[in-house]
């Protein structure tokens, strides 16, 4: 809103207080919070969830502590931990408390303000009496309680305390998204670590069939039965066997680390030791109710970002608006110390005064223009948020069905490969086929194996992020209070 004033020269002050008041009446009208925007993305009727196949889903345990589905007493241990030692939590929890005195600051704007005043001064030309008349140094001393109090016309306090209020509770929620995400970051790196050590434990075996390989090779090249093609593919084979191995335990390292980091110890002393095998991961319910998106913290701390943006719009429009104070003060003065509470040197005073703005060269304007875009950016952001949250959502579930179709697939092959090892052991025992046949058809097993391993570990990883997405649970849908 733009406002114009004409003051011609020479206006009476009565006409300059009717002009005032017109002018806050004119202003009234456009007080208050604005309406929100309604241009939120459409919602549908329940999330896309990964087939079950008759397997009965997993229940979340009731004490919302979700990562204890996965029975893994290490992973219970690592986010406990986390829990009193992460760095991102403990700056997440320091937010929420200066939010809170922040509150309490603007709660005492609210509030009458009272206050105890004492002075003592000695000198000449005090006390009243003319200088001329001095005889000599004059003592003077005062003591007084004062009390202050101003008057909300206009919801300005009101609002500044709404704001201050929703400011906390997206503090509270950001606490939450805190606690969550490493929950959530702790529970994948560590199901990576551990596909990690189970995938070690299968290519430790194929290493050593490939060195048996590689054996039997260079003694069939040294009879002169092989020629050295065979040896160098065979040396070739170990070498890649050895570096992937290698590679294994350079990401185990990096993975270690990255825990060590978010249990809040350093890396140079933390380790975890080898665990293997990794169970299955739990089942996921179809049909998942797209409302419990509301769950996500990070939506409800955008949530009341928004509401807080909205109230201080209102707090800058309020500034427009007159501001009215209420004085009161009482106590006494005297020229002898030793009587200042006396009856005769008693004074007391009761004041109101009043406040207009007139003319500030746009700088209300400028703070309503601002207030007005701190507003259109909040909202931009909670929208913003609502479609990463569907987004999260809808890929976690989307992994979750196509890691299951692999599966499938890949214990299928597994099959396979374990039947033809089975025959080309019986092979070789009744002399029809050779150790090399037999060790290729137990590394064509492992490898099969190792897949299998690797999508199990991302089928854990990727439950623990769907919860997270969901907010921290896959149950029965309950708003968080």
């Amino acid at each position: 809103m733009t406002l114009r004033y004409a003051m011609p020269p020479a206006i009476p002050p009565q006409s300059l207080m009717i002009a005032a008041s017109i002018a806050s009446l004119t202003l009234a009208s456009c007080s208050g919070t604005p309406p929100l925007p309604n241009a939120m993305p459409p919602t549908p009727a329940a999330y896309r969830a990964p087939p079950t196949e008759d397997a009965q889903a997993a229940p979340m345990p009731v004490d919302r502590r979700w990562w204890t589905i996965f029975a893994d007493p290490v992973l219970n241990r690592l986010i406990d931990q986390a829990e009193t030692r992460n760095d991102a939590i403990a700056i997440a929890v320091a937010n929420l408390d200066r939010a809170r005195a922040l509150l309490r600051d603007v709660r005492a704007g609210q509030m009458p303000e009272l206050g105890l005043s004492a002075s003592a001064a000695r000198g000449d030309g005090i006390g009243g009496r003319p200088i001329a008349t001095q005889a000599g140094p004059n003592d003077l001393g005062q003591i007084g309680v004062d009390l202050s109090y101003e008057v909300d016309l206009f919801g300005r306090l009101r609002l500044r305390t709404r704001a201050a209020a929703l400011d906390t509770q997206s503090q509270a929620e950001l606490l939450r998204d805190a606690r969550l995400l490493v929950e959530a970051q702790i529970a994948s790196i560590y199901f990576a670590l551990r596909a990690n050590d189970d995938e070690g434990a299968i290519l430790d075996d194929t290493v050593e069939s490939y060195r048996r390989t590689r054996s039997l090779i260079a003694l069939q090249v040294g009879e002169g039965e092989r020629n050295r093609q065979d040896l160098y593919r065979a040396d070739g084979q170990l070498s890649d066997a050895l570096g992937e191995r290698a590679a294994l335990r350079r990401a185990r390292a990096a993975l270690v680390n990255a825990i060590a980091v978010l249990v809040g110890e350093t890396a140079s002393t933390f380790e975890l030791a080898p665990r293997t095998p990794l169970a299955a991961a739990p089942v996921v319910p179809a049909g998942l109710p797209s409302q419990m998106l509301q769950r996500r913290p990070d939506i409800a701390a955008a949530l009341q970002a928004m509401f807080a943006a909205q109230a201080r719009v209102g707090v800058a429009r309020a500034q427009w608006f007159p501001f009215l104070s209420l004085t009161a003060n009482g106590g006494g003065a005297s020229s002898d110390l030793g009587t200042v509470l006396a009856n005769g040197a008693q004074m007391w005073s009761i004041g109101a005064m009043l406040v207009a703005p007139l003319f500030d060269g746009g700088r209300r304007a400028a703070g309503v223009a601002r207030a007005r875009a701190d507003l259109d950016r909040a909202f931009a952001q909670y929208r913003q948020t609502i479609l990463i949250g569907f987004q999260d959502i809808e890929t976690r579930l989307s992994a979750l069905q196509t890691l299951g179709q692999e599966r499938a697939e890949r214990e299928r092959a597994a099959t396979a490969y374990a039947r033809a090892f089975a025959i080309a052991q019986a092979q070789y025992r009744d002399g029809e086929a050779g150790q090399i046949e037999l060790l290729d058809a137990q590394r064509s097993e492992l490898a099969a194996r190792r897949r299998i391993t690797q999508i199990i570990g991302a089928q854990h990883q990727e439950t623990a992020l769907l919860i997270r997405a969901l907010g921290g649970s896959w149950a029965t849908y309950e708003p968080h209070s």
